[in-house]
């Protein structure tokens, strides 16, 4: 299995639509065989190849994306500033604690009902 440096060099060295495509297929077949299904080795995959894509210049970004069709998981296709990635970031961080403490709420007290007001 290739690593993702190993698949933005080929980017870089000028991957072709066809040779994505076939890295695809046969990365998503070695996850496969380990006991995932093509839909989730598929969306993984894509993932993984779009937030790496997110390290190296919009350029390379770009061409990552289109050639595998995918995006980075956060800011989709936009190249935002360090600035703007930082307060995405922030913005997350708030959402994932939010969840998480309305599910440890809801796993304390799954059959809580609200008070009636008197």
């Amino acid at each position: 299995m290739l690593s993702m440096h190993e698949i933005m060099q080929r980017v870089a060295n000028g991957m072709t639509k066809e040779e994505a495509d076939t890295l695809l297929a046969d990365r998503v077949k070695e996850i496969v065989a380990l006991g995932e299904s093509e839909e989730e080795a598929t969306r993984r995959t894509l993932v993984n190849i779009g937030y790496f894509a997110g390290y190296y210049s919009r350029e390379m970004a770009d061409k990552t994306y289109d050639l595998f069709n995918t995006e980075h998981p956060i800011w989709g296709r936009a190249h935002p500033s360090p600035e703007e990635i930082f307060r995405m970031e922030l913005e997350q961080g708030r959402r994932s604690r939010r969840e998480r403490s309305k599910l440890i709420d809801d796993q304390a007290h799954p059959n809580k009902t609200p008070m009636p007001r008197v």
